[in-house]
């Protein structure tokens, strides 16, 4: 899902750049989708690794997620303003890509043992 959604999100916004119309508003709103789709999964693996303070692991990627979108949010204002709207987002849309490498390197599962099942007379 993580890699999916790394891929799509600046693939799409590359495909933004290159189409007119409605398609280009497709392309708004599958980018939408895949950037926005990523923080529940972020928050999951947070959550799996927080060991015994989930609650501060939860808050404290919150406020790193909180700060880093706003940041981003003025660096690229700033990039459009000196080097244009349509070359800011080929830019950063090939920037997009270089998380992939991270999720890759991502365990597939956890390995730690399960919890047996309730028994009946539980």
């Amino acid at each position: 899902m993580l890699g999916l959604s790394l891929v799509g999100a600046p693939a799409s916004l590359m495909a933004f750049v290159w189409v007119d119309g409605w398609a280009a508003y497709a392309m708004l709103v599958l980018t939408g989708f895949t950037l926005l789709s990523t923080t529940p999964v972020m928050l999951a693996l947070v959550q799996e690794n927080a060991g015994t303070s989930p609650s501060a692991a939860n808050g404290l990627f919150m406020m790193i997620s909180f700060l880093a979108r706003s940041a981003v949010v003025v660096i690229v204002g700033m990039a459009a303003d000196v080097i244009g709207l349509k070359t800011t987002f080929i830019i950063f849309a090939l920037i997009g890509f270089i998380g992939l490498p991270f999720v890759f390197q991502l365990p597939d599962d956890k390995s730690s043992p399960k919890a047996p099942a309730p028994s009946a007379g539980d």
